[in-house]
């Protein structure tokens, strides 16, 4: 279950990724018990679907993003819990992902990094006609880069943000995430991966992802 639909994942999309339950302690001892004791009503903690864009079939190879028109879909769902629970799920509820955005901002290719601060994030920060979205050059090393969009909206809310990372060798990696709006203390977040080349397509990788996913969905009769 994703949100409050009961969802039931082609198996073709799945590969060799695997949908994994809440209340399962995938590092615990018998995961694969526990596992095959859930079903299509249980809640998911996390589901990864590999696919291709924009025919959006599976992809019938095992290699990671190994085509440009490769898609890799994750969902990702979680009970908000701890002493921050009340602004995380706020976050949420006003789709503000500042935070998302600042963690990108960090001065590295992978990993942690030097924090930009917030005078050279004025000053590196421009609107990207071609794709619509802000973009900033976070950092380049060693002929690798890392380069950061986001959507923005009038009064400076953030809803939307992608990351892609352009290496020396001609691959690059583009992360792309939303947040859904909250139901209860269920928070949900929607991720992408790409190639760069399908960078200027993002509306539409959205949109055919969700359309995707709504087609896992299991009717009521």
């Amino acid at each position: 279950m994703f949100r409050d639909q009961t969802m039931r994942i082609d198996r073709r999309y799945l590969f060799f990724s695997r949908v994994e339950y809440q209340g399962v302690d995938y590092w615990g001892q018998n995961v694969a018990k526990k596992h095959a004791s859930k079903g299509c009503n249980d809640p998911i903690r996390s589901a990864t679907v590999m696919t291709t864009w924009p025919s959006m079939s599976p992809v019938g190879h095992s290699t990671y993003l190994e085509k440009p028109d490769d898609l890799n879909i994750s969902l990702e769902q979680w009970i908000a819990i701890g002493p921050n629970k009340n602004n995380t799920k706020s976050r949420f509820e006003n789709n503000d992902m500042a935070d998302e955005l600042k963690f990108e901002m960090q001065k590295s290719i992978i990993g942690f990094g030097e924090k930009m601060s917030e005078k050279e994030f004025e000053q590196k920060r421009h609107f990207n006609k071609k794709i619509g979205l802000y973009q900033i050059d976070v950092v380049e090393q060693e002929g690798n880069q890392k380069k950061v969009y986001w959507q923005e909206t009038a009064n400076k809310k953030v809803t939307l943000v992608i990351s892609c990372l352009y290496f020396k060798i001609g691959t690059t990696n583009c992360n792309l995430k939303v947040n859904y709006l909250p139901i209860g203390w269920n928070l949900t977040s929607l991720k992408l991966t790409f190639q760069a080349g399908l960078l200027p397509h993002w509306q539409e990788l959205v949109q055919d992802s969700e359309r995707l996913i709504q087609s896992f969905i299991v009717k009521e009769k």
